[in-house]
């Protein structure tokens, strides 16, 4: 019996789809279908298709976006137990946190403490407001999710933003320098490319991770809201997989929040014209994480004001700088001035700010 047991556990047998994949099926496994090939009339997870699509090119297959054409789930199926066919799901054992039928209690679960009628499980939450609770909390991460993806959006039109600003500086500033610069102007150009492929890819992949969110959880309302008509047993189903989708969503908008929004800054050698033997670019490009402080107006002016005065002080100080090393030059004084190049972000948002010289843009 103990072995029985360990095998159900071991198949996740408290996992139960609308749509199962076949082949895991036939393996024991219990995993949830991501596509449906037509021709083949058969469901297959995300790994299983690999195989399929290696074997069979030409099959056209329908992902959750096109769920409406996909083969319809009949109620007794999903109600039925996945290890004694011809019995029901009535029980819910709640030390392995399992929907089982009477034969699954009577040979695994007799000495399980914690094992209640469906019928009962419903009651209590029903008076728990369980129910209630759970549609609030989906409603609420759909919005985050949608909210989040906006996020994503306008980092993305931002980064575009930052990379014509970007080659307008490093066209303005080539202007300045003679044909020997054309190799170092396409190396830094390449590399600052190569950067924005890389961090669009990033923020690409967080899109379609709250797009294909959103799809499960747009799935889950639409049947949460037909759920009037189904059993207590399908309503017990559809509110634990609506418990499990919430919990990754939750986990999901976590770690999008630990996530700082990057943005790419360019950083040009002011000592360019003196040493373009030893030079391999005409500067750096780099990303820049951006952390955002929420605060008041007032706070946020405040800062930007202090920020402006620093900028003003370094513009100061390297003109005076700029000055004296003039005169020095002109004593014969072999004396070097390295003028450091100052990047402020007046804004937390996703701009890039370069300086050269005593000008800023």
């Amino acid at each position: 019996m103990a072995s029985n047991l360990e095998s159900s556990i071991n198949r996740g047998s408290d996992l139960f789809f609308d749509f199962a994949c076949f082949p895991c099926q036939e393996n024991d496994r219990n995993t949830e279908a991501d596509v449906y090939c037509e021709e083949c009339s058969k469901l297959y997870c995300n790994k299983c298709v690999e195989h399929h699509n290696l074997l069979y090119k030409k099959h056209a297959i329908l992902g959750k976006k096109q769920i409406s054409k996909w083969p319809r789930i009949t109620v007794d199926e999903q109600e039925q137990c996945q290890e004694h066919k011809k019995e029901k799901l009535t029980i819910f054992c709640e030390d392995h946190r399992q929907l089982i039928c009477q034969v699954c209690h009577v040979r695994n679960h007799k000495k399980c403490s914690h094992v209640v009628l469906i019928v009962d499980k419903i009651k209590d939450l029903h008076q728990k407001r369980d129910f209630k609770q759970l549609s609030e909390t989906v409603d609420t991460q759909h919005q985050q999710l949608i909210q989040k993806k906006d996020d994503f959006e306008e980092n993305m039109k931002s980064l575009e933003k930052s990379y014509n600003k970007i080659l307008e500086e490093i066209n303005a500033l080539r202007k300045k320098i003679n044909d020997s610069l054309d190799q170092l102007e396409r190396n830094t150009k390449q590399a600052l490319d190569a950067l924005l492929a890389t961090m669009k890819t990033s923020i690409q992949t967080d899109i379609e991770n709250c797009t294909r969110s959103i799809e499960n959880i747009t799935c889950l309302k639409d049947d949460w809201l037909r759920r009037k008509d189904k059993s207590e047993v399908l309503t017990f189903i559809k509110y634990r997989k609506c418990c499990d989708q919430s919990l990754k969503t939750e986990a999901f908008l976590k770690a999008m929040t630990t996530k700082n929004e990057m943005t790419i800054t360019f950083n040009p050698d002011t000592t360019i014209q003196q040493t373009l033997s030893t030079l391999s670019g005409l500067g750096q490009v780099d990303r820049q994480e951006i952390i955002h402080i929420h605060s008041n107006s007032y706070t946020e002016k405040a800062e930007e004001e202090r920020l402006r005065e620093e900028l003003r002080i370094v513009r100061e100080k390297l003109k005076v700088e700029t000055d004296q090393h003039k005169i020095r030059k002109l004593k014969g004084e072999e004396t070097r001035l390295i003028l450091v190049s100052t990047c402020i972000l007046l804004r937390v948002s996703h701009k890039i700010c370069m300086s050269w010289q005593n000008w800023v843009v």
